[in-house]
This record gives C-alpha cells, structure tokens and sequence, in this order.
C-alpha cells in the first residue's frame, strides 16, 4: 500500500516543521482539523495517522473530549488499518517504571490517551506512542525555555539576570531530530504497540543553558542564583535506547550545536 499520511495539528509547532519536511521529501500527506475526526468514515484510505492535534492548555485542556478524539482514532484504526503516532509528554522515575508527570490537565490527558491505547492493544492496531521531553527550534513560542531565556538575556537590565532554577536539569531535543524520527516511524513495517522516549539521553542544567546561551549571544551578563535552586521536578532525561534501536535513529544535535543554529 502507498503510504498516505493524515496529519491532525498541522499548523503547530512541530507539525509546520514536519508538513515543511514532508513536502521537501515528496511525501504524499494530508491535513485535518481535529473536530473532524469524529466524522464517520474518519481514517478510510490513508496508512499513517499522526496525532498532533491537541489542546495544550495546561489548565483548560478538556480531558473528556481528548479521550473521545482517541477512542475515535482507534476504532477507525481497527477498521481502516492505519498506523497511529502518537505524541505524549515527559516522563519522570527509575528507568524500569517510568510514569508520566501529572500536574495539570494536559498531562492528564496525555495520560488517559496513552492508557486508552493500551488498553486496545490486543486488538488489530498498530502504534508508536512519542514521548517527547523539552523541544526546542528555530521561530517557537517565547513561552518555551530556551527562547525565555534568549530574551532575558537581550533584555537584561545592569547585565544582571536571576536564575531561579539553576541546577534543574532538562533534556533538550532540537526539533529536527524529532522530524527525522517521525519519518522513520513512517517508514517501519510494524510501530509494535510501544512507547518510545525521544531526547538527547541527557540531562542540562537551567545554568548550563543560561550560560550557553549568553555566550553565544556574546552578553555581557551576570547570573545570580536564587533558591530553590530546584524546579519541583528536578531532572529529567530520556532513555532512547529502545527508540534508537527500533528505528536506527539518534540525535544529531547536542545543546550547544542546536543554539548556535538557532540564535
């Protein structure tokens, strides 16, 4: 079968980079706007679905209707036989239990989406659920981490700056690593019902960043450091043994490459 690509979320972050992507590559996609996924012949003729549509809002986000969205998903999955991708949030824990954070209803939502998944995994699907850890690129949000701390440091006043944070450590996945996983997704026979982290595999503290960034931007800029040194979660990193190996793929970008691109 020819691989035809549905895409919910398209004008998102990481699905404008991907449209930009596929189309550089001559892949044959198409978009939908998530409200019409719960039309009745949703999912007919296409072999990849990727769910990018979801209501990030950390508060608001209402986790009844995301739930309705996925169990749609899968029950045309099962009857059209398409591939699900599946984008999650974060993790935290020991290596052998890893739980998703949740402090808000995104995540929640996140969380029911992934347990519905599984719930149905027995049954004819197939899907790659992406737990994706701190994102960052070129044009994204000022909300994100790395571009906040682009503007406090151009907008620094007394070449002064006061990190909250410093020793929280993130791990920081440029956003064309993440497209070049998904294309590989795409290409894989069978996504064998798994959860697949996607990072760098290391964790940078809030002060490296800062520091990184500053340097690149050649500021003159000093950091005071103020308590609690750590976030309520103090680090993070992902474990991309299990994705690397599945789609022979790893991260080319470290920190410091993936800023100098960007800034």
């Amino acid at each position: 079968m020819k691989k035809k690509i549905l895409i919910s979320g398209s004008s998102g972050y990481i699905g404008t980079a991907l449209v930009k992507k596929l189309k550089r590559k001559k892949i044959f996609f198409s978009s939908i706007k998530t409200k019409k996924i719960l039309k009745k012949d949703f999912g007919r003729n296409i072999s990849h679905f990727i769910h990018l549509g979801f209501d990030t809002r950390k508060e608001n986000c209402n986790i009844k209707y995301q739930l309705e969205i996925i169990r749609k998903i899968i029950s045309s999955s099962k009857h059209f036989n398409f591939k699900i991708i599946f984008f999650s949030t974060s993790c935290g824990g020991k290596k052998n239990k890893r739980k998703l954070f949740k402090n808000n209803n995104y995540q929640i939502a996140k969380f029911f989406c992934e347990r519905e998944l599984f719930k149905n995994k027995r049954f004819k699907i197939d899907f790659a659920i992406l737990r994706i850890f701190n994102l960052y690129g070129p044009k994204q949000e000022k909300k994100n981490i790395i571009p906040d701390i682009k503007v406090k440091i151009l907008n620094a006043k007394n070449n002064k700056i006061k990190i909250i944070h410093p020793k929280t450590c993130r791990d920081f996945l440029f956003i064309d690593d993440l497209i070049d996983l998904i294309l590989k997704c795409i290409k894989q026979k069978k996504l064998n019902n798994e959860v697949y982290e996607v990072g760098t595999g290391v964790g940078t503290s809030l002060e490296k960043v800062y520091k990184e960034v500053r340097n690149i931007l050649k500021k003159n800029i000093e950091f005071e450091y103020h308590y609690p040194l750590y976030d309520k979660v103090r680090y993070t990193k992902a474990y991309i043994g299990k994705t690397k190996k599945k789609f022979r793929w790893k991260p080319y970008f470290k920190l410091k490459k993936g800023l100098e691109k960007i800034l």
